[in-house]
């Protein structure tokens, strides 16, 4: 599963680098650790009985 998430994200970047050349100034390790940061602040949740998915910014950094 881990090789996968890895090809996946090499996958993004030279897609995004196709797209906007100009992105690779960003290297593939830049634009992994910043992935995976978004990726681990993406959750889903349930409003009003309709289920809902987004970024929730500080997430992971809240200390209980």
């Amino acid at each position: 599963m881990l090789e996968e998430l890895k090809r996946d994200i090499k996958n993004d970047y030279t897609n995004i680098c196709k797209l906007a050349p100009e992105f690779a100034r960003h290297s593939l390790d830049e634009f992994t650790k910043t992935r995976t940061i978004v990726n681990s602040s993406y959750f889903s949740f349930t409003i009003n009985s309709q289920k809902h998915s987004g970024l929730v910014p500080y997430a992971g950094n809240l200390q209980c």
